[in-house]
């Protein structure tokens, strides 16, 4: 027998949008480091990606997520 737990994060009241581990992560990893680029490297993801998910959720939010120098 398994027993398992889920916990899921979603924005906007449809939920359709589901903000995943993986941003939060980076999100994480840019406080630490105070970089994209060691954040995207500590995440092992490509900073491409890391800059096409921060741009994503700043439209989304229709707000700034971090300060980028």
């Amino acid at each position: 027998m398994e027993i398992g737990f889920d916990l899921r994060w979603y924005y906007g009241s449809d939920r359709s949008e589901e903000l995943t581990a993986e941003f939060f992560q980076l999100l994480w990893a840019i406080a630490e480091t105070g970089s994209l680029r060691a954040a995207a490297e500590q995440c092992a993801i490509s900073y491409r990606h890391a800059w096409g998910l921060l741009q994503k959720w700043e439209q989304q939010t229709n707000m700034p997520l971090v300060l980028l120098e």
